[in-house]
Formats: structure tokens, sequence, C-alpha cells
């Protein structure tokens, strides 16, 4: 979740390809074999070691694992981008198109058996899963066994089928290191497609000297010019954030003339304190002006309100009223106080509030 400052974003070199012309049998050779005839009887030489159970590893390098073309197939003539990949598509054309049927007969001795194990590596089985993960949210890990099972007729742990999961989700969408490294990029992108877009980068640098993010503030043009025709009411909220580095979406937002939700100004922080809430409400003094016409409506957050008395201090500051009667429920179950502190809070006169509000 870092980058070097000054870092040029350009896309890395293809790797060299290697290839193999020979040396793998044809498919019709392959199905008339005879059942129980070993390799070195057919080729002269021994088959490859079987694939062992990869769990002891130190661990998953997502960056380096690229399964968008591993789809098994395997001809003469087919490169192959380097060792890792090839491996991957041999094992994945073993158990399509090889190992699909048991032969119950053994010709080997029971301690050759017990060095074999019929289980796929999660990378193989992340090629497998990949095209799941693409558009969908795809399959969870507990459920995950029993498919490959009756897909692939694979046999697989638990932990394995989750390590095959993150793998197959960072090859399909990439990891949160590697997309936070790109955020400099895309925000100067963003404001090349959208001229008049208003982004800030806020990092910070470490114990060991490395530049890591920090904050994060996007406001598009059309946004910016859309708020000259609102309502001088700005509804301000944050949401937690889910992911290996959690954080904080804090959003700013008005009502068009179709009381409809109109998406201002966005920013991402670590979390809802002062210091963030004061960051995101200085860069949206750069689109909106303080005003005494001005009304800022926010949840009962302290880093929010003391943020608006620094940067917007001619401005009102309500209190949002779902969250209010939220609280007061919340509090006040038994005493059912949620409907009369809800139309006390859509009176619009003060005879009318008195009448919810005064005992």
């Amino acid at each position: 979740m870092h980058y070097n400052v000054g870092e040029e974003f350009t896309d890395p070199a293809p790797n060299r390809c290697s290839g193999i012309d020979a040396g793998l049998p044809k498919i019709d050779e392959v199905i008339g074999l005879r059942k129980g005839l070993r390799m070195v009887d057919h080729y002269g030489y021994e088959d490859i070691g079987p694939i062992y159970n990869d769990m002891a590893s130190d661990s998953l390098r997502l960056a380096e694992i690229d399964l968008t073309y591993e789809d098994g197939s395997i001809y003469i003539g087919r490169l192959f981008k380097n060792k890792e990949h090839f491996k991957i598509t041999l094992a994945i054309h073993a158990l399509k198109k090889m190992f699909r049927k048991a032969n119950l007969k053994h010709t080997c001795d029971a301690d050759s058996r017990r060095t074999f194990s019929k289980h796929a590596s999660s990378k193989v089985i992340a090629a497998l899963l990949r095209t799941k993960y693409e558009t969908t949210v795809g399959p969870r890990p507990k459920d995950l066994p029993y498919s490959i099972l009756r897909e692939h007729h694979i046999n697989a742990s638990y932990w394995k089928c989750w390590k095959a999961k993150e793998l197959a989700i960072a090859s399909a969408h990439g990891t949160e290191e590697s997309s936070y490294k790109l955020l400099p990029l895309y925000l100067y992108l963003l404001k090349c497609a959208n001229p008049g877009s208003i982004t800030h980068l806020h990092t910070e640098v470490d114990e060991k000297g490395a530049t890591r993010f920090k904050y994060a503030f996007m406001a598009l043009k059309a946004c910016v010019d859309g708020w000259k025709h609102l309502r001088k009411i700005l509804v301000v909220d944050g949401t937690h954030m889910f992911g290996k580095y959690r954080g904080c979406l804090l959003t700013a937002s008005g009502q068009d003339a179709n009381f409809q939700v109109f998406p201002i100004a966005f920013a991402v922080v670590d979390s809802e304190n002062d210091l963030s809430c004061s960051w995101f409400f200085e860069k949206l003094g750069d689109i909106i002006d303080d005003s005494s016409e001005l009304a800022i409506i926010s949840d009962r957050s302290p880093s929010i309100k003391s943020a608006i008395r620094k940067w917007f201090p001619n401005s009102h500051h309500g209190t949002c009223l779902t969250h209010l009667t939220r609280n007061v429920d919340d509090h006040y179950h038994r005493r059912h106080q949620r409907a009369l502190v809800q139309q006390a809070g859509e009176a619009f006169t003060v005879a009318k509030f008195k009448k919810y509000y005064v005992c």
C-alpha cells in the first residue's frame, strides 16, 4: 500500500516467452494408452513428479500470479510466458484430459504409491476458478471443496480452497496494494477525461522512509457545476470500508429539483477523526463558499462538527433526522419516542413543533 515518489507509471515490458515443441503426446496417443501402463514403458523415461500440497509456501505472491490465459490447452508449438505458466497449464491439462477415470488396479507397490497424492496446488485450482470471480462475487470458500470435487474430481481442503479463492480474485481484479499504487495515475487520467475536476492526494512518510497513502479527494466537473443550481443544503456523512486496509468513505451531497440525491465530492480517509474530517472540509472549501445561507446536515459526529466550525464558521449546522431518530430509538426504545421525534422534526411551524415536542 505504498509507492515511491516520482515513480513513472508505465506498462511493464512483456515477458520473453518460452516454448515447447516436442515431448508431449498427442491426444490420440493419450487416449490409446492401456490402463495401468507406466510412462516409462511408453516414453522410455519416468514421468514428472506429482504436484504436492503447497500449503507450506511462505507467501501467496499475489502480484506475481497471472492466470488470465490458463485454459489447459496443450498443443505442439504453444508458447508459455514462463515456467510457472507451463506448470499450471500442464496440471490443468492433466486434470481435465488425462486422469478423469481412476484405474483401480494398481501396478505400483504400496511404498511407491505412498509418495504420490492426487492433489492440485492452490495455483492450479485458482486458474480453474478465475472465471467464477471475474464478474460476480463468486462461490464462498466453504462451498468450494464440494464444487471442485464435483466439477473437476479434485479433493481439496478448506484452507487450500480459501487460498485458491484469494489467488483467483487477485488475478481477476488485482490486489489492494496494486490499486493504491495506481491512485496517482488514476486521478491524473480522471482529470484528463473530465477537465475541471478537482482531485487531491495526501501521503505520509513512515518510519522506513516509504511514502504511503493517507487521504484521497475527488469531485467531478459535472458535480462541481451542479452545486450552483442546488439548494444551499449540504449533507455530509461517512461509511466504513471493508477490505484488507479498512478505511472510511466520506461523502458530500445535495438535493436536486427532483428531490434526488446529487453527489458533490468523495474522500477516502483512514477513519472519521478530527484530522481527516478537517482535511475533507478544507478541500470541500474549493467547491462550496462559506456563507450564512449554507446549511450543513450531518450526524452527531464531533469530528464533523469541529471541522465545520473551523472551515465553515458562518454556515448553519443541523442534525440528520434519520440518525437522530435511530439514536432515540436505541436509548429509549421502550418509551416509543421515535415516532414523536420524527413528527417534531418534520414540523414546519413552531406551534406544530411544540405540539409533539413539549410535554
